[in-house]
Formats: structure tokens, sequence, C-alpha cells
């Protein structure tokens, strides 16, 4: 599995990949990869799917919402935004 994926570990051990990071089947967004790498969803997945899936006051809705709407510059510049903000990596 691609490590720029969300994957959750539930308390059973089994582990889940959101079905929002996913444009077709299993042809995941390339935005998503980007903000995921850019967040560090391979060491933080519960962080990372709390970013997509919350709503925020930059947009009326989630991160997640605004796939395939044409705003990829807008997520990338918000995940930035928050990296900066956090003193980065």
């Amino acid at each position: 599995m691609d490590p720029c994926l969300i994957a959750l570990t539930g308390e059973d051990g089994r582990r889940q990949v959101p079905l929002f990071q996913f444009e077709a089947g299993t042809m995941p967004w390339r935005i998503v990869l980007e903000v995921n790498s850019l967040l560090g969803a391979d060491t933080d997945p519960w962080g990372v799917a709390d970013w997509w899936l919350s709503r925020t006051t930059w947009w009326d809705g989630t991160p997640a919402s605004l796939l395939g709407r044409g705003r990829d510059a807008e997520l990338l510049g918000a995940a930035r935004s928050l990296m900066d903000s956090d003193g980065g990596c």
C-alpha cells in the first residue's frame, strides 16, 4: 500500500483505508497523496484523516468535500499553511 495513503488501524487491529482518498476504484486522488505526504499520514494517520474530514472555517464543508472540484491548489495551500503554523515537520 502507498505510504501516502491514510490507513487506520482499529482497536481490533484491522486496517482500513478511508474511501474519500480515491477518485475512481483504486485510483487515489493525486492531491490526496500530496497533502497526506505533507501532513505525515504515515506517522499520524488519524490526525490527517481528521484534517480531511473536519469542517473548517476556510470552506463551507470539509477538505474532502472539495476533491474533484478544481480546488487542489487551495487544499495544498491550506495543508502548507497548517505545517507552517505548526513549525513544519
